[in-house]
């Protein structure tokens, strides 16, 4: 291909009076170049060309190049093992600084012409140039772009006359600065522009043979494969990250960065030749969909049709400026849909596709169709193709327009940014979307470009079948939100200077978290986010979404106001209900407000998951800490370290962390600086992008005129000076661009003083040790905002005690009066801060909710040196909720006549009676007795109901903060709150009570039940919803879904000593939870009944709506009017999490009880719905459009015919949970018979399972034969889930009993006594079964191919723990090999290959078993669900006290014998990968040395881009993403250097001897003298960078420092008393991260160690003496 640029040098320096005759200019670029032609403009105003030569480098393509042709490149770099991430940096420096670099000479155009021409004679011949037409000679694409300009000729006029302006004013200030010429005075030229030029290159890309995916990220070309049944030809571009290399970089020449000085307009044309029956068109970027043309020509003469040759040419205009990065182009055989929601609402007088509008999707056509989509035969539709078609249209029908139109009237903007906007669905794609098992894939990194995106069409449902909203719809619909909005984000919001975009890459992540959160306001909920024929729209919910939702009223506010600079503006933030109602969703459905807060907090998990074992992203990682600028600061920035590569691609610490601490950080703002003030300040990007892209300078608005202070009137001849906040921030982001300083000053500025306490920062300079303080010591003080939250690696961890003080007793509070009237409330705040981490300090808003309704709100502040304080005290002013003589009597310990309750919300009960008939059995719970919340408050005798701390997100979930108060107060805040952020705090709080009932230790039961069983009861009321429930409104499905988990963590708390003990009491937790599943999803026969997943409602004619299930068949509704709508019914999702819950339940010897075997035994046998697929009515997915038809209800609920055919569920995803949580079983065999394994029955039921959704995926991949389309895979979770449990059911049997079945190795399969005679359960253990499954042809579905590698891996390392020493345990090392041959394997697809990198990480840090990761992250793509769950085990997060989840994160021979089974073994190849080879090795043979190092070889070869072939290209060439995953690896296992390679190298005298060839010693990596001179010459060279870099993390380290050193200060300058230092205002020692915070006991850790110290306000006893008495009485 060939491109063209016109560049405007920038010369950076006003004082240069001579032209240089010779200049270079850098661009990206990493393809291959041919040619490269730069021309300009001579003093004569004509265009001349220059004499110019390229250098074309691609640095990070291979490290370093080869100094010996016929060896190995990265052979080169093995004496430089220890310092490879170096090497990384100083290639990516190379990158940033330019790949392609020119140089030219300008002595031609600097000769004496005949006459000096004016400035517009340059303009004139510059505009010439610039609108000349693309192609001279090509009339097929002259008419295209004949075509193109005459859709939207003014606004490309207005483009070609400013950049002809710019350039022909650089001409002429060029040579009218030079001596030989004469000239006007330049003083009024912009001295900065010089030399333009126009640069002609020639690119070109050379294709490996074959490869599903090759040319790495960028640009991908997929070719077909007779292997490969599912693939299909076709090419797309990927966008990737600001900062990270790759991108277009990868196929066109451009400045890649994100300054407004690199944006530029762009022409792209792009010709495809082809036979015509392939079928092949364009569709990519553009303001519009752009003009294509086909011409059909006869190669052969035979005139057929598969001897025609078809050749489009596609022509697209990008006339506003725009960075490269959204650029993007796809090409295949596709078949193109347009929105018929759009096309309804379209003009009649024309069709969009004519004036270039639409919203289209584009995917890739069946086989059958492909040969007629260049031919004048129209498409006969087949039924398969219709119902593609229709999986289309019906997941993604309004679901892009929806997102963009919030996002335009969110910005301000009057119009979108581009006329059409398309999205491209192609299988197995990078950064899609669908994640195979890595959390970068899970929506973090999106193939976005102007007018579109290109996503993974796996994400799709599979051809006449829907997608559970919550399993898969959910995700696909956030995927497309996402990528509309990032695609925004980049082309609207320009980043300042263009030298740092990793480092200020973390502000776009933060405006795309902003807006997606509005649109999950607007469009969240269930048929929210949808036209009218997609699966996202039920008319009931759909009316009131969008503008039209109540949480969107803040969007009437006016950028400019009649305030002047320092005056706080009007905020009217938005803040949901303080009290529940209907309007927080109902029992099956949950709102868009309670989902997103449930989203906030597991994104929260995932985020504190991460931080919580220190500021170091990963073990053994030398690059940066966790941090949203990575090495930024304000001396140095990351792209000039290197950290696009480095730091930016890590797997865990790159775009994972900065997209979670982010979205964090932008709930943190908008809290902080109100809602309205956040988005001014994001509209103010977008304006000063837009105003500089238009060439003005500066802002015209209406200032006020400055006026005497005295007389108050205008003085005459002044200026007006005064200018509103939002235009002098405009400007300063016109001047500067938008960067993390001028961001923070703008949003400060705009907020104004009322916010200016929350805004509040030390300074904007870095921490530094050699930074002082105000008094001229060292400065330890916190940075606060924005800078603890941004560059730090941490977040706040808070406890807060809250005590009621009675009236009448006395004071808790120093010099208070003895005596106390009226009641109070006494807050003890108290900072724990961990080792490694920053001190917070600032307000904090406390809201007190009192009885009665009474609510008050408190701003308090946070000691920043780590001490106690008192938020207090606070005067109560209702009545106690319970008086004393109510608890007693309902206690039972005094006989009272009044046994009716008092307080707000009771309701009038009869107290049952003394006997059987008890208000809590299993035969009558809750019939004329109490609801638990109504015991709870018999129990609370204070008028506190509750309190919460930081309700409106100060802290933005950065950090953790729990609040101990009487489980009364949980209850009631988690039944009457009306924040469901508040509900799942008294959830998660509630998991970790009881507490001791305040002022009555008498009381241990209320109505027959006991105390310390209340809390889990609030929980079961709140699962089982009205079942339960009779005075409260039951809570949403989403919440009662989290009350299952924390049910479970109660239990696993109050477990008995042993899964033996009978006893309902014992069993509390899961008697409730089988409780409800009985009631929900069993009959009368208690037979499991398949899961319904919808609802049928009817709406009168009054608007009232009500379920049809609900309604009496004798109620006469004849003459009734109605609706009939089906919505979707969200009780799969809570009966899901409760089996994961019950599966999860254990003893406290670790065992699973009988009860959870039985029950699973039933869940697994009966199919839990998934075979019997639910099916609704889809008269509303009428894919004509028809509007609904109105129907008449008789006798009964009945749905007339008419209807159309209706579509399937995909239900898999309940059994996917079934089988995923088979994971988390105990059990042993009984010793009455040790020789039958409880577990059998269950690896029976996995078996066919396994079998049953293998031959599924095959016959989706036998179709795929001819649809080809790729959609549906991703829905497919059976199969990974099932590998996972059998393997896992297997080795627990290997572990657990005497069974003669043993792990087999790969090597070891021929060999096994079982080959011969394999039975069910023989062949599981093997790894040849899983093996099999992952080299299957054609080849299966990523996500199973991924999980079969994992159980490899597992079977792998668990062979080695039967291995000693001296027989070499190679387990590892062989699970190391299997995973690197599947990365280096040139079929496998990227996104797989990350997986299997996280699984080779996941092997030598002991976490492949325990994790699941395969089947907990792929299928799911939700980055909040998978973090959380990885991270925090399946139970969830908690608030820090005793953690129901860490019997499953603990990895003990008791509680997980086999995880603990799996790592011994993995401990042991681990001790061999690293011993292997060095001085003191004596254990292991030669052969094992030479195996590891020839391993070493391999893995260091990968990295390096380089294969086994000299000059090929390798896997990690322009992959960075893989490259830093197995980095992290290296550098895990060998931080210093492979000594076995070493070894290996030491014999090199012996390298012509038989036994070195035999050895394979030969295969192993070798240095030479002149690799070493070179490896000493390129540490001198970047001796530097390495400084920089280090100054750097010192930074970051002193950042993790300065609490400690602070505390050190103290204790020097103070004498600590311990009396003392239990009081308040005395500063704390920090915490240590032991293993109990690492699980997520922070708050237990906490209170351990303070107990240790005598810190935490009791006696700390050390020591006891005891003293016997004799029985003379003597001592």
């Amino acid at each position: 291909g060939r491109t063209t640029i016109w560049l405007i040098k920038n010369s950076g320096s006003a004082q240069h009076q001579q032209i240089t005759t010779t200049a270079t200019i850098a661009l990206h670029f990493r393809g291959e170049v041919s040619s490269v032609n730069v021309s300009t403009i001579d003093q004569n105003s004509k265009i001349i060309p220059l004499k110019s030569e390229y250098l074309h480098l691609d640095p990070l393509q291979k490290v370093l190049q080869s100094h010996n042709p016929h060896r190995i490149d990265a052979d080169t770099q093995s004496c430089r093992l220890s310092s490879f991430d170096t090497a990384l940096r100083s290639s990516a420096c190379a990158s940033f600084l330019g790949e392609l670099r020119v140089k030219f000479d300008l002595a031609e155009s600097s000769k004496a012409g005949q006459a000096a021409v004016s400035a517009s004679d340059f303009v004139q011949t510059w505009k010439e140039d610039v609108d000349a037409p693309c192609s001279s000679y090509d009339l097929q694409l002259q008419d295209l772009e004949s075509e193109l300009r005459e859709r939207d000729s003014t606004r490309r006029n207005k483009r070609v006359e400013l950049v002809a302006q710019q350039l022909g004013e650089a001409s002429f200030y060029t040579f009218s600065r030079d001596p030989r010429v004469s000239s006007t005075n330049p003083s009024t030229k912009d001295p900065r522009l010089t030399s333009p030029l126009t640069v002609r290159i020639d690119i070109d890309f050379e294709l490996p043979a074959c490869a599903i995916n090759s040319c790495g990220r960028g640009l991908n070309f997929c070719q077909p494969s007779i292997e490969l049944a599912k693939s299909s030809p076709f090419v797309y571009t990927t966008s990737g990250e600001f900062g990270d290399h790759e991108g277009p970089r990868m196929w066109l020449p451009c400045l890649d960065s994100t300054a407004s000085k690199h944006r530029s307009s762009h022409e792209l044309s792009i010709c495809v030749s082809a036979p015509s029956i392939e079928g092949f068109s364009v569709v990519g970027c553009g303001e519009d969909i752009g003009v294509s043309s086909t011409i059909l020509s006869d190669v052969d003469g035979t005139s057929s049709t598969s001897g025609l040759f078809a050749t489009t040419k596609w022509l697209s205009a990008m006339w506003s400026p725009l960075p490269a990065r959204c650029l993007g182009f796809a090409i295949g055989p596709f078949t193109i849909l347009s929105d018929f929601e759009y096309v309804d609402d379209a003009d009649d007088d024309e069709e969009p596709v004519s004036i270039g509008n639409g919203i289209r999707q584009a995917f890739l056509a069946p086989l059958e169709e492909r040969h007629l989509i260049h031919s004048a035969q129209s498409i006969q539709k087949s039924a398969q193709s219709r119902a593609i078609d229709m999986s289309v249209m019906g997941g993604t029908s309004g679901v892009p327009l929806r997102a963009l139109n919030i996002v335009k009237d969110v910005i301000g903007l009057p119009s979108h940014q581009s006329a059409s906007y398309t999205q491209v669905w192609l299988p197995s794609i990078i950064d899609g979307g669908a994640s195979s098992g890595s959390l970068q894939q899970c929506g973090v990194a999106t193939n976005s470009w102007l007018g579109g995106a290109t996503l993974d069409a796996s994400l799709l449902p599979p051809p006449s079948k829907r997608l559970p909203f919550y399993c898969g719809g959910r995700t696909l619909q956030l995927a497309q939100a996402r990528c509309a909005i990032t695609g925004f984000v980049r082309k609207g919001v320009a980043l300042g200077g263009g030298q740092d975009d990793a480092g200020e890459g973390w502000m776009h992540a933060m405006i795309i978290s902003q807006l997606l959160t509005i649109y999950l306001k607007a469009h969240g909920g269930s048929g929210e986010g949808g036209g009218p024929d997609s699966h996202f729209y039920v008319a009931r919910y759909a009316s009131a979404s969008g503008c039209n939702s109540p949480s969107m009223e803040f969007l009437g506010f006016a950028n400019v106001e009649d305030d002047t600079i320092g005056v706080a503006s009007a905020q009217v933030d938005f803040r949901s209900d303080l009290w529940r109602s209907e309007k927080n969703g109902t029992e099956s459905r949950t709102s868009a407000s309670d989902e997103l807060a449930i989203r906030n907090m597991l994104l929260s998990d995932a985020l504190e998951g991460i931080e919580r074992n220190g500021p170091s992203p990963s073990n053994g990682w030398k690059g940066s800490y966790l941090s949203l600028t990575f090495l930024s600061s304000n001396s140095c920035n990351s792209t000039c370290m290197g950290s696009g590569v480095v730091d930016l691609c890590h797997p865990i610490g790159g775009i994972v962390y900065r997209a979670l601490k982010s979205d964090a950080l932008s709930r943190l703002i908008q809290a902080r600086a109100g809602l309205q003030a956040f988005i001014k300040t994001i509209r103010a990007s977008f304006f000063s992008t837009l105003l500089t892209d238009a060439g003005e300078k500066g802002v015209s608005s209406n200032e006020s005129p400055m006026k005497d202070s005295k007389t108050n009137t205008e003085e005459p001849g002044t200026q007006r000076h005064h200018k509103a906040p939002f235009v002098l921030v405009v400007e300063e982001m016109m001047k500067k661009g938008t960067t993390h300083v001028v961001f923070t000053r703008s949003l400060k500025h705009i907020a104004g003083i009322a916010r200016e306490q929350y805004l509040r920062g030390t300074t904007f300079v870095d921490v530094g040790k050699d930074i002082p303080d105000a008094a001229g010591f060292q400065n330890t003080d916190p940075e606060g905002f924005p800078n603890s939250f941004v560059r730090a690696s941490g977040g706040l961890y808070l406890r807060v005690g809250a005590h009621i003080e009675a009236a009448g007793g006395e004071s808790a509070t120093p010099h208070a009066p003895t005596a106390v009237k009226g009641i109070h409330l006494h807050l003890y705040a108290e900072q724990v801060i961990p080792e490694k981490a920053i001190a917070f300090g600032g307000p904090m808003t406390i809201r007190v909710v009192e009885n009665e309704g009474q609510c008050r709100e408190f701003v308090r502040n946070i000691s920043e040196d780590g001490s106690r304080v008192e938020w207090g005290p606070i005067f109560l002013h209702a009545k106690p909720v319970a008086s004393n003589k109510q608890q007693t009597a309902a206690s039972g310990t005094i006989e009272g006549s009044d046994t009716k309750p008092g307080g707000a919300g009771f309701a009038t009960k009869k107290k049952a009676g003394i006997g059987g008939d008890v208000a809590y059995n299993d035969a009558l719970l809750h019939v004329e007795g109490y609801q638990a919340i109504e015991l709870a408050r018999l129990t609370n005798r204070t008028p506190l109901l509750w309190v919460r701390v930081d309700p409106e997100g100060l802290y933005g979930g950065i950090g953790r903060i729990t609040t101990f108060q009487q489980d009364a107060c949980v209850a009631d805040q988690l039944f009457h709150d009306g924040d469901a952020t508040g509900q799942l705090d008294a959830i998660r709080t509630l998991a970790e009570r009881p507490f001791r009932i305040q002022g009555s230790v008498k009381v241990t039961s209320v109505y027959d039940a006991r105390v310390n069983e209340i809390p889990v009861r609030v929980l079961g009321d709140c699962l089982r919803g009205s079942v339960a429930l009779h005075s409260s409104i039951p809570h949403t499905p989403a919440i009662r879904a989290q009350a299952a988990l924390a049910i479970a963590q109660w239990q696993n708390n109050k477990a008995p000593a042993s899964r033996n003990v009978v006893g309902s009491d014992s069993w509390l937790g899961l008697n409730l939870l089988l409780q409800y599943f009985k009631e929900r999803f069993e009959n009368d026969s208690q037979r499991i009944m398949p899961c319904k997943f919808t609802r049928k409602v009817w709406r009168k004619n009054n608007g009232e709506y009500q379920y049809l299930d609900e309604i009496k068949r004798n109620v006469n509704i004849q003459r009734e009017d109605v609706d009939i709508d089906c919505e979707e019914d969200e009780e799969y999702r809570v009966r899901s999490a409760v089996v994961t819950a019950i599966l999860c339940i254990r003893a406290k010897d670790g065992q699973t009880p009988a009860k959870v075997l039985k029950f699973i035994e039933r869940i697994i046998c009966s199919g839990d719905g998934a075979a019997v697929e639910g099916q609704i009515s889809d008269a509303l997915m009428d894919i004509n459009g028809q509007r609904r038809k109105r129907l008449k209800i008789a006798d009964g609920p009945y749905l007339s015919d008419g209807m159309m055919e209706s579509s399937t569920f995909v239900a898999d995803s309940l059994m996917a949970d079934a089988l995923l949580a088979l994971c988390h079983i105990n059990v042993r065999p009984t010793q009455m018979d040790p020789s039958f394994h409880p577990v059998l029955k269950l690896m029976q039921a996995c078996r066919r399972w396994l079998n049953w959704s293998l031959y599924k995926e095959e016959t989706l991949l036998e179709n795929e034969e001819t649809a080809r389309s790729g959609m549906g895979l991703s829905s497919a979770r059976i199969a990974p889930c099932a590998i996972t449990a059998l393997v896992s059911l297997a080795l627990l049997r290997q572990s657990t009993s005497n069974s003669a079945t043993k792990a087999v190795l790969i090597e070891d399969e021929a060999t096994s006594p079982h080959a011969n005679n394999v039975d069910e359960f023989d062949d599981v253990i093997g790894t040849n079964f899983y093996s099999d499954i992952f080299f299957k042809k054609p080849q299966l579905s990523d996500v199973t191919r991924a999980a079969a590698a994992q159980a490899v891996a597992c079977i792998c390392c668990a062979v080695d723990r039967f291995k000693e020493k001296s027989e070499g345990p190679v387990g590892l090392l062989t699970a190391l090999e299997f995973l690197l041959d599947g990365i280096i394997d040139l079929t496998t697809t990227m996104g797989l290959r990350l997986a299997l990198a996280a699984i080779m990480y996941d092997a030598c840090t002991g976490k492949v078993c325990s994790v699941q990761r395969i089947a907990s992250i792929a299928g799911c793509n939700d980055l909040g669900v998978s973090g959380a769950r990885l991270f925090d085990g399946p139970l969830g997060g908690c608030k820090g006290g005793d953690n129901g989840s860490t019997l499953l994160m603990s990895v003990t021979e008791l509680t997980n014998p086999t995880a603990s089974s799996v790592n011994d073994g993995a401990r042991k190849g681990l001790r061999l990968l690293k011993f292997a080879g060095t001085p003191r090795d004596k254990e292991h043979q030669p052969f094992v040395v030479v195996r590891v190092a020839k391993f070493a070889t391999k893995l260091w070869r990968t990295m390096n881009g380089d294969t086994e072939v000299p000059g090929a290209y390798g896997v990690c060439s322009r992959d960075g993403n893989l490259r830093a995953s197995l980095l992290m690896l290296w550098q895990w296992i060998w931080p210093a250097g492979c000594p076995a390679i070493v070894q290996v190298q030491s014999w090199r005298e012996h390298e012509k001897t038989e036994q070195y060839i035999r050895l394979g010693a030969h295969e192993v990596m070798q240095i030479n003298e002149d690799e070493k001179r070179s490896a000493q010459a390129e540490e001198i060279a970047t001796a530097e960078l390495k400084r920089v870099v280090n100054i750097e993390l010192d930074r970051q380290k002193w950042r993790s420092e300065m609490a400690l050193k602070a505390y050190q200060k103290h204790t020097k300058e103070a004498v600590v008393d311990s009396a003392i230092s239990q009081g308040l205002g005395v500063p704390l020692p920090l915490v240590a991260r032991d293993e109990t915070w690492k699980l997520g006991g922070w708050a237990t850790s906490a209170s351990c160690q303070r107990r240790a110290k005598g810190l935490d306000g009791g006696a700390a006893i050390s020591k006891v003496r005891l003293k016997v008495a004799s029985s003379a009485g003597e001592t």
